[in-house]
């Protein structure tokens, strides 16, 4: 028995040592494979700091993600511009971004050297996934090259002071379609309005009507066309990829190959991203061709795209850099929402602003702006002010609502309204955007009261605590709710009452 045992045992333990081996190699060589992973990676991500440039180290692989999520990333920012200095650098996982925190330096970055900043880095969600690498993006996601510049020129051409002119009618018009609506579910004051999808509609119309030259009507549609549910959904994607913090993909290359394992497990989908590149080109594609066939009938409205249509050729554009101009109006529309629903919010809440407003506008023009459906053209500067909303350098007490710092002293010229950007590359429809927004307050204020819902706090005007989702770079106002009370209503159904 013995003789046949020892050799059986002499087995077992070189079989249990083999198998004690291969387990310490299942488990240590992933590890070992890991751990030479994230020094390669330390190294590339600190050789991408920028020289003799303050800002904070961050974490392996993740660098400061940790620091924002959650949280009001430019509120963030400003405070740490306290410790690092109005111009810092953030890492981004492996990508390095500098901060410009104050007014001088944004002008001496973005003014002095518009050429040096003229550039957009590719985004592996939105340009290689979404996009798959296409040449379609929108004139904002563009790198700067020849087409790019092409495409900023008709589209600046076609925005600026003067062109804004010819689109005051549509203004005009989307701006009382706003008020009906208003009109119709207000109540007198009695219930609570969600203002959503009225500030929805009249940005989607905007953008719409200025691309395309076609609009639609009633509100429900919102919901029930089909089209303008897609339009909505896709829209809401692309912003959602856009977003410069919670896509980790972009900045930490070892998600990418793991997201596409986990779509082969079958634990996400791997085609999402492309299917809605796919539907937004497809969408607009459906709405250039119906431009197309009222253009051959002679029934197109005035817009942007049918200028382009009617004459390529002089304007140099490919189809596809006409897309990139349609994308990019497009994208305007969800701020333009935003803009319209917080300063809805800012009248319920400041009383005192919202009467000064409605005094302007009693006071000019000897009162006849309260019955004229008819108010783009005009310039009443505290409504003006209404649409410009922190720096200390620039602004005493920057952190309040004060339209009079537009107005009071001799700086006003020398300030600067950042929502649009500056530079080169600054919003090409800033002007009418701007007056977009002018002419629908104008309207609202002079024919509406607007207070706070009930329960409501004053909380759901700052601009931090009042947001939906704070690490959002929407900046979508938490609250959606206000009571409105017609001043005259038979003036307001009157004045409503015009078609054109």
């Amino acid at each position: 028995m013995a003789s046949v045992q020892l050799p059986l045992l002499g087995f077992t333990a070189a079989y249990s040592g083999f198998v004690l081996s291969s387990a310490r190699i299942l488990v240590l060589g992933p590890s070992f494979l890991f751990l030479v992973y994230i020094t390669v990676n330390e190294i590339v991500r600190l050789r991408s700091r920028v020289p003799r440039l303050a800002g904070p180290w961050g974490y392996p692989l993740v660098g400061s993600l940790p620091s924002i999520e959650g949280k009001a990333n430019s509120e963030e920012y400003r405070k740490w511009a306290a410790r690092y200095g109005d111009v810092f650098q953030v890492q981004l996982g492996n990508t390095t971004a500098v901060v410009v925190n104050s007014a001088a330096a944004a002008r001496a970055l973005f003014i002095a050297q518009r050429e040096a900043t003229n550039g957009r880095p590719i985004f592996y969600v939105l340009h290689k996934k979404v996009q798959r690498g296409g040449p379609v993006t929108s004139i904002g996601t563009s790198p700067w090259d020849e087409s790019c510049r092409r495409r900023r020129k008709v589209a600046a051409t076609a925005l600026n002071k003067t062109s804004v002119q010819s689109y005051l009618p549509i203004l005009n018009l989307e701006s009382r379609a706003f008020l009906r609506d208003i009109l119709a579910t207000c109540q007198n004051g009695t219930v609570a309005v969600n203002i959503l999808d009225p500030a929805r509609k009249f940005s989607l119309n905007l953008s719409l009507t200025l691309s395309y030259g076609t609009r639609f009507e009633d509100v429900k549609d919102l919901h029930d066309d089909l089209l303008l549910s897609e339009i909505i959904y896709i829209e809401e994607q692309i912003a959602a990829f856009r977003d410069v913090s919670s896509n980790l993909s972009n900045y930490i290359p070892v998600l990418r190959p793991l997201h596409a394992v986990a779509a082969f497990l079958g634990f996400r989908s791997g085609t999402h991203m492309a299917d809605v590149g796919n539907r937004r080109q497809a969408y607009h594609a459906a709405l250039q061709e119906n431009l197309r066939r009222e253009i051959a009938r002679g029934a197109d409205r005035p817009c942007i795209q049918g200028n382009v249509l009617k004459d390529p050729e002089s304007k140099g554009l490919s189809e596809g850099e006409l897309l990139s101009v349609s994308l990019s109006m497009m994208a305007g529309a969800d701020t333009t929402k935003r803009s319209i629903m917080w300063a809805m919010l800012l009248l319920a809440h400041r009383q005192d602003v919202q009467e000064k407003a409605y005094r302007a506008i009693a006071e000019s023009d000897g009162g006849r702006l309260l019955e004229s459906p008819h108010v783009a053209h005009t310039k009443i500067e505290y409504l003006e002010a209404l649409t410009k909303e922190v720096d200390p350098a620039v602004f005493s007490d920057p952190d309040s609502f004060t339209p009079e710092r537009w107005l009071d002293d001799d700086q006003t010229a020398n300030r600067h309204q950042y929502a649009f950007g500056i530079g080169g590359r600054m919003c090409v429809a800033s002007h009418v955007a701007s007056k977009a927004l002018y002419t629908v307050l104008l309207h609202l204020v002079a024919h509406f009261r607007i207070l706070p819902a009930e329960g409501s706090s004053n909380d759901e005007i700052d601009p931090v605590a009042g947001l939906a989702v704070p690490g959002n770079h929407q900046a979508a106002p938490r609250a959606r709710h206000v009571r409105i009370i017609p001043r005259n209503q038979e003036l307001a159904r009157g004045m409503l009452s015009v078609s054109a």
